[in-house]
């Protein structure tokens, strides 16, 4: 089997076994059901609260590269561009992209860019990991059983294949971790974590702190808008901990390798996060579905030509 069939194997596989685990209790009939009473508008008021969320994201990445204004178009197409690249690339493949799309057009070394990045990176996680402790003290342990159990499953598995990858990286083909893999020893890992330890220490010591923590406590609110829009669409009137809830099982979800757009991921996170407000399983898959949907559209158009260059450029990558 070639790496490229290897590659596409193990994104099917992944998604059909999650896919599975959402859908066990599910229907497509509910699944159309719940579709056919989707209000348009409310769902435009999604796509406009995710729209800004990426703005914000582009304009915090640009402070951590303490870069100017005038170049914050750059900073937003290439946020933009990683957004619609992990809805079409497997593995979070977007976050090289918008690395190396940033480094090409602000003319700037990839180590400098790579540590903007990663640092990005653990801002959103820890807000997230932040968040899914406050949940967690809000519901009941046992609901959590099931989604705790499977995730330490799957990071356990993350774990060996990384630890694999390290010691003989031959045996695991793949074509959109080894350029990320030979970009970093080109830069040098020493470079990498200097570069890194620096921005951490001249964004701790400054105003500019201050600044990304407002940015972030501000996105969080945008984030949360974006859930609740996309289940107030579905006419469901649920508490105001349920778009926090449903936020924070997309977020740790989608931090994990996944196949291209999420798929299985947002549909099982939508179901283990709403069941806890008495939603079926047929409305929490649609509730998802229309979410990638509208993040397809939205990451499209905020990237423009970019995208449609990129996904053009993903395919003649599978065909030949």
């Amino acid at each position: 089997m070639s790496k490229r069939a290897l590659s596409i194997t193990l994104g099917i596989i992944l998604s059909t076994g999650l896919l599975w685990l959402a859908l066990r209790e599910a229907d497509l009939s509910g699944v159309a059901s719940a579709l056919t009473n989707l209000n348009l508008p409310i769902l435009g008021l999604c796509g406009a609260a995710l729209a800004l969320s990426i703005y914000l994201r582009s304009v915090r990445w640009r402070l951590i590269c303490n870069r100017s204004g005038e170049e914050h178009k750059l900073f937003f197409r290439a946020t933009s561009l990683g957004y619609f690249a992990n809805l079409v690339l497997p593995l979070r493949a977007g976050e090289l992209v918008r690395t190396v799309a940033l480094a090409r057009l602000t003319s700037s070394r990839f180590s400098v860019v790579f540590a903007s990045t990663v640092i990005d990176r653990l801002l959103d996680l820890t807000v997230a990991v932040i968040m899914a402790g406050f949940v967690y003290l809000h519901l009941p342990l046992f609901s959590l059983a099931e989604p705790l159990i499977i995730m330490a499953i799957l990071l356990v598995a993350i774990v060996v294949v990384f630890v694999v990858y390290l010691k003989a990286p031959e045996r695991i083909p793949s074509r959109y971790i080894s350029p990320l893999r030979e970009r970093l020893r080109k830069s040098g890992y020493r470079e990498l974590w200097r570069e890194t330890r620096m921005e951490i220490i001249r964004i701790t010591s400054n105003r500019v702190g201050l600044t990304i923590g407002a940015l972030l406590l501000i996105i969080l609110a945008v984030d949360y808008l974006v859930i609740f829009f996309l289940i107030r669409s579905f006419d469901l009137l649920l508490p105001w901990m349920a778009p926090l809830t449903l936020w924070v099982f997309l977020s740790l979800g989608s931090a994990l390798p996944s196949a291209p757009g999420y798929i299985g991921i947002y549909q099982l996170a939508a179901v283990w996060s709403l069941k806890n407000y008495s939603v079926d399983a047929s409305t929490a898959v649609a509730v998802a579905t229309i979410l990638q949907l509208t993040l397809v559209v939205v990451a499209t158009l905020c990237a423009g030509r970019g995208a449609w260059s990129l996904a053009a450029k993903a395919l003649r990558q599978q065909r030949s």
